[in-house]
């Protein structure tokens, strides 16, 4: 079922908490064509403000646009540059994976690791296994094409509608797809400064997709916007792990009025 936060009293109960993710930040989402671009690797659940990711936890650092993918760096320990990739009129994907990872609950609390990694000193309670994948989603110019070109990441959400061209009050339609194949995931959304104002909830909003792997996100403030989807699965060997989860992030920006 969809759910508004800001009209159910009880959404903040009917929804699983993923705790931390990571997003890609950019100093822009609308660009003129020649502008340099920055951006940051963010990690917490107060977005924007977190914590940064530096170079040493994030793998597959690209950006894609109308020639292609290019692989970008770091040109700091937090903050990557596009430097002339971005100079012609397009939209332009940034994005970046985080390793993947073990996470398990004990019975001294949370340890990085295995249920294999950690029997010898621990009883494990549960483990999750984590994909996290992260997009932003950058127009140069007024591009009308190029907004639902998939990166190539396992998992991953694509827009069907130029955020560029949409204002609030708007819907924004979204497909997910886990190796390339339409999913069912739960999808939770959030713009900059909402849980600034909002201090027990971090989404905005919260969905699902259908058995197309489609959902439409209620645009419902102008700004830098978050989408954060996952999905879970059991792991296929429970001597390993129990649960396998897939994250995907997206960040856009819908212009004000």
């Amino acid at each position: 079922m969809k759910m508004m936060k800001c009209v159910l009293a009880l959404c903040a109960v009917a929804t699983l908490s993923y705790g931390h993710f990571p997003w890609i930040h950019s100093d822009g989402f609308s660009l003129s064509p020649n502008s340099n671009v920055r951006m940051y690797v963010g990690w917490g659940h107060g977005f924007p403000f977190g914590a940064f990711m530096d170079s040493s936890q994030v793998d597959n650092l690209q950006i894609t646009g109308p020639n292609g993918a290019v692989s970008a760096t770091f040109e700091n320990s937090h903050r990557f540059a596009a430097d002339d990739r971005v100079r012609e009129e397009g939209v332009y994907f940034l994005s970046a994976e985080r390793p993947a990872s073990y996470y398990s609950q004990t019975t001294e609390g949370g340890q990085r690791g295995s249920k294999e990694d950690l029997a010898d000193e621990f009883h494990v309670r549960s483990c999750t296994y984590t994909h996290s994948f992260m997009k932003a989603l950058v127009n140069v110019g007024q591009p009308q094409y190029g907004y639902d070109i998939p990166v190539g990441h396992d998992f991953e959400v694509i827009p069907q509608k130029n955020p560029l061209h949409l204002s609030q009050g708007d819907v924004l339609p979204v497909v997910v797809l886990l190796h390339g194949e339409p999913v069912a995931a739960e999808i939770n959304a959030t713009y900059a400064g909402y849980s600034r104002v909002s201090t027990d909830d971090d989404f905005v909003y919260e969905t699902s997709t259908d058995e197309t792997g489609t959902a439409t996100i209620p645009l419902s403030s102008h700004g830098v916007w978050l989408l954060e989807v996952v999905l879970e699965q059991g792991y296929a060997d429970t001597d390993v792990c129990d649960i396998e989860r897939f994250r995907s992030v997206l960040t856009f920006e819908v212009p004000g009025n």
